[in-house]
């Protein structure tokens, strides 16, 4: 399997809301005002009290927030 395959498969791989902000280096609170506001990543509602978010998506959300990123 190439690298790009892995990364590929990396990125499909959903981790837990508390997981997905530890990663992105927010508090919970602030990643709901930031969802609440349209401004997050792409959510799954995974249970009916569980969220997860694509590493993928939460990747390219990251990605966006960086200064001089430009939206495409």
């Amino acid at each position: 399997m190439s690298n790009a395959q892995l990364h590929a498969l990396h990125d499909d791989v959903v981790v837990r809301f508390r997981d997905a902000c530890r990663e992105a280096g927010i508090s919970p609170s602030t990643m709901r005002r930031r969802m609440d506001a349209g401004d997050g990543p792409k959510f799954i509602k995974l249970s009916a009290r569980c969220l997860g978010v694509r590493r993928g998506d939460l990747r390219q959300w990251l990605a966006s927030r960086q200064p001089g990123h430009v939206a495409i």
